[in-house]
């Protein structure tokens, strides 16, 4: 592969892409294609600036397309794209997506209740410093551990203060 757009590469940098796709196609075995992926990717590997400029290039010249394509793909498929959401929300706390379902069916873990309050849905609570799930929590709890910024310090103070104004 070359860093120049397909369109303007040589003739015969072109025929060399036509047979390695024809090769692909003709090639039966999986250890073939296993063999054949496994070249090309070493060769992206070893020319990372080739390959990113390359799809850089092809980005800009295509720009208005690919955005168009994306946007069609969100509207047709809402029930994919909120599969993608919920393996992205699994994802950022280390869950998979069948445990991150688990936690959600659960209550908060501070107050017991089944939903968020006035935001709806419950939230999966994680520690900033290491992004690893602790819990549930309703979004009042939430925001709640959020403005005491996760510091036990804070919190056993606003506990006293209760305490004594009770």
């Amino acid at each position: 592969m070359s860093s120049v757009p397909w369109h303007d590469r040589s003739a015969e940098s072109r025929v060399r892409q036509i047979k390695y796709t024809k090769l692909w196609k003709l090639a039966a075995s999986k250890a073939v294609k296993a063999k054949m992926r496994a070249s090309s990717a070493k060769w992206r590997k070893s020319h990372k600036e080739v390959c990113n400029a390359a799809s850089k290039a092809y980005y800009y010249a295509h720009r208005s397309e690919m955005l168009a394509r994306a946007k069609a793909w969100v509207r047709d498929n809402p029930i994919g794209v909120a599969a993608q959401k919920e393996r992205a929300r699994a994802r950022r706390y280390g869950l998979t997506v069948k445990k991150l379902r688990e936690f959600l069916k659960r209550r908060c873990e501070i107050c017991g209740a089944k939903t968020g309050g006035r935001w709806g849905g419950l939230y999966v609570d994680h520690c900033h410093k290491r992004d690893v799930a602790r819990g549930v929590l309703c979004g009042n709890c939430n925001s709640g551990l959020g403005f005491f910024k996760d510091d036990l310090k804070l919190l056993r103070s606003a506990v006293r203060y209760m305490r004594r104004a009770a």
